[in-house]
């Protein structure tokens, strides 16, 4: 299976940063090219992560904010789009 090295190092850096991986969608199974931005849908998610909740990205063309746990203090996961995206 090939991981691109660039989600590999972002991993690698959230989970320095938190203490546990994010939810990338690198499976061992089925990878995915896309997923669905899910937050913590409490009263501490940022504007801007809000109005990405539920939304599909894909992992090479990520939305302004960053990929789900990217940015400082982020607690939103990347749920693994299972249906291909055309």
């Amino acid at each position: 299976m090939h991981i691109d090295p660039h989600l590999y190092r972002k991993a690698f850096q959230a989970y320095l940063r938190k203490g546990t991986p994010i939810e990338w969608s690198i499976k061992q199974e089925r990878p995915t090219t896309h997923y669905i931005w899910r937050t913590r849908g409490d009263d501490k998610v940022r504007p801007s992560h809000a109005a990405n909740n539920g939304q599909v990205f894909a992992w090479d063309d990520p939305p302004e904010t960053g990929h789900p746990g990217e940015d400082y203090g982020c607690r939103c996961t990347a749920e693994p789009a299972m249906a291909e995206i055309g």
